[in-house]
């Protein structure tokens, strides 16, 4: 007979007896929704008896009476049998089961959900933002060293790059500022830093390609930068906690008593010692000073002095007629700053001590339209602040489809392709890159349970149409009355076989990119027009107007090709660059539209022709191995022998190899870890595809390309 051993946040449960039909379920995605991302889920549930040591770990929960909220918080927990680990991870407190008592009722059980694996490196990250990536790139500024060595485009040199976006006219009609290009960070380095911040080391082939090196989002400046400061960039919004403050006599200093984040460490705003902000940028900024003012006089006079750089700016009376109540006062200050510069503000109307108190309600910094100018500042945590990490993650997963597959014991996580994928140079199926399903197992099975084979599970509409996001007012209107928009692709199934209608797919994270072909700015020596990604604040058929402005900030993704090749794209830059009407720049695209050679990649989910070069999109290349096995649709239920050592290290990434066919696991039902009977288990049959199964991917006939 095998006891378990449970641990939760480090301590030892009472579970002294065998757990009745103590159960695991294990699933690598759901078949009703295998739209999700990801590898492999696990997820069990168990009773935990309600003794004193259990109830201190879970904080009496079923008390009432307490002030236990914290026990529905994820705890850590690990479970072995004596001498094998069987799960490591994280729980969750569902319930927890009530009995009627002498003195009332008392919990009798709790009911525990418990994850790893794959959830728990979710859970880690729940709710975090990229701004909070470890190892984002520093003292990234708008200087020409700096901006030269991102032209580069090298992502074995740097994490980041430096590419030109069109987001409205170029300053100069016939030629490109060097300072109108866009910083842009690889995936790469975010992937493995977000996985290091959480304890996970990064294993993956794919994303070690020289293909996926490339690949980068661009750091889009704000129209306003910032439109306002926040927690996110130094807590400026500040509120002092204290209360009313009575003032010390003369004028004081407004040193607030708290803020609400730390400040960045890079170019500060807020300086903790002397009560001062430093402006992080150039331009024109407004600062919004409110206070709640209660005078013990009458006809009170109060005085607010801004100050720059220790000189007095502004300053400004407010007259006060009723005495101890409470008034409020908004103070505005505007003026110009550079990089150095800092301001400080006091509050005074009085020799006499003590005849006021004050409480600020806010502080808010508002800043006018900044041009870019030499050494300007571009701070990764500020830009990325409203993105969240899972979401980047699940964007990045949709694109390539990938299956990651965290190992909560070696503290590893493997990311590829769900199955071999085909390379950008050879679209026969049969040479492809390496997968995440790779190795075969053979398994023992069951012959007494009954088997069976079903293809209902698998509910699937007649189209499955991937696409990425579109808020763009150019991109719709180029969309507009198109079956399938532009990077859009779809894949139909067989029609006697599943429903009318399309199940549609759309990233939940990037948004697609024309692109402007641009003539005006073309280099002399250039044999093509050059090419810009175009993020146009207005509908760019309609409207052609709009100055340099930053203001469609969505999270875009493109590949980064480098500097071109001699004597084939070029661009004028303004003197005193040396060859300035023939300058090699860094082509940034989701999709090469000149193709003066082939290898480049696209990211278009349809298949593309371009100048007599095929293309091959994401669906071809990522999707039609794990499609062809829906289309046929053969999933087993059978049982199979697991043992404990197979499920606490549990992968789905072994196909099973029965009856001379490769499977792969999709579920194991109910394992019971104390018995060595064996375990219902869902396999899908891995169907191999044929060249015929590519003629089923749907592609679009959108043109996304405008001449400029």
């Amino acid at each position: 007979m095998k006891y378990l051993n449970i641990f939760v946040d480090g301590v030892k449960l009472d579970f002294e007896v065998t757990p009745d039909k103590f159960y695991f379920t294990y699933s690598i995605k759901g078949l009703e929704d295998f739209t999700k991302v990801g590898g492999a889920l696990t997820e069990r549930s168990l009773k935990i008896p309600s003794t004193n040591k259990n109830d201190a770990v879970f904080q009496r929960w079923w008390e009432s009476s307490l002030d236990n909220e914290d026990a529905s918080n994820f705890k850590d927990i690990t479970i072995d049998d004596g001498g094998e680990f069987i799960f490591k991870g994280k729980c969750i407190l569902k319930k927890s089961v009530l009995q009627g008592a002498t003195y009332g009722v008392r919990g009798v059980f709790y009911q525990l959900a418990c994850y790893a694996n794959n959830t728990d490196f979710i859970i880690s990250l729940d709710g975090a933002l990229m701004a909070n990536i470890p190892n984002l790139p520093q003292n990234l500024a708008y200087n020409f060293e700096v901006i030269e060595l991102g032209q580069d485009g090298d992502p074995d040199a740097r994490d980041y790059c430096t590419g030109f976006i069109k987001y409205g006219n170029w300053e100069l009609a016939d030629r490109v500022r060097f300072y109108e290009c866009t910083f842009l960070l690889f995936l790469r380095p975010l992937i493995i830093n977000l996985f290091q911040s959480i304890g996970y080391e990064v294993q993956s082939d794919f994303i070690e390609t020289e293909e996926f090196k490339r690949y980068c989002m661009p750091l889009i400046p704000f129209e306003q930068t910032p439109l306002e400061y926040s927690p996110y960039f130094g807590g400026l919004i500040a509120t002092d906690t204290s209360g009313f403050t009575p003032n010390s006599g003369a004028l004081s200093q407004l040193i607030f008593d708290t803020i609400s984040t730390p400040a960045l460490t890079i170019s500060q705003p807020y300086n903790t010692a002397n009560g001062k902000y430093s402006n992080p940028f150039f331009g024109d900024y407004t600062f919004k000073v409110v206070l709640n003012i209660k005078s013990v006089v009458q006809s009170f006079v109060l005085q607010l002095e801004a100050n720059k750089n220790g000189a007095t700016q502004l300053s400004k009376d407010y007259r006060y007629l009723v005495a101890n109540q409470v008034q409020q006062v908004v103070f505005y200050y505007t003026d110009t700053f550079a990089l150095t510069d800092e301001v400080e503000f006091f509050i005074g109307g009085s020799s006499i001590a003590n005849l006021y108190e004050y409480e600020l309600v806010e502080l808010v910094v508002e800043a006018s339209n900044v041009p870019i100018q030499t050494n300007y500042p571009v701070i990764p945590e500020l830009l990325l602040r409203d993105y969240k990490q899972n979401d980047f993650l699940a964007g990045v997963q949709q694109i390539f489809n990938l299956n990651i597959e965290a190992n909560s014991f070696t503290r590893i996580v493997t990311i590829e392709p769900a199955d071999n994928y085909i390379t950008t140079t050879d679209f026969s199926p049969n040479k492809n890159g390496e997968g995440f399903f790779n190795d075969t197992v053979e398994k023992g099975i069951d012959t007494l349970p009954q088997s069976f084979l079903t293809s209902e599970s698998i509910k699937l509409k007649r189209n499955i149409q991937y696409k990425f996001k579109s808020n763009d007012p150019t991109s719709e209107a180029i969309d507009n009355g198109s079956d399938i928009g532009y990077n859009d692709g779809v894949y139909s199934f067989p029609e006697d076989r599943h429903k009318e209608g399309t199940q549609v797919i759309e990233n939940v994270f990037f948004h697609k990119t024309p692109t402007i072909l641009d003539e005006q700015v073309r280099g002399e020596s250039s044999n093509y027009n050059p090419q810009f990604p175009l993020l146009w604040s207005e509908n760019y058929f309609e409207d052609k107007s709009p100055n340099f402005t930053f203001n469609n900030t969505v999270p875009r993704i493109f590949y980064s090709r480098g500097r071109s090749l001699e004597a084939t794209i070029r661009i004028n830059l303004p003197p005193p660059f040396v060859d300035n009407e023939n300058y090699r720049y860094n082509q940034i695209f989701m999709v090469d539209y000149l193709q003066y050679d082939t290898g480049c990649p696209a990211l278009s989910f349809s298949d593309l022709t371009v100048n007599n070069v095929f293309v091959s999109g994401l669906i071809r290349r990522f999707y039609i191995p794990e499609l062809k096995r829906l289309q046929v649709g053969k999933l087993y239920e059978l049982w199979l022998f697991w043992r404990n050592l197979d499920i606490s290290n549990i992968t789905f990434r072994n196909k099973i190899y029965l009856n001379q066919s490769l499977y792969i696991v999709q579920q194991i039902s109910r394992y019971d870890p104390t018995t060595t009977e064996s375990t219902k288990t869902q396999l899908l049959l891995d169907a191999p595809i044929q060249l015929e199964d590519f003629d089923n991917i749907r592609n679009t006939i959108t043109n996304p390309v405008i001449i400029a």
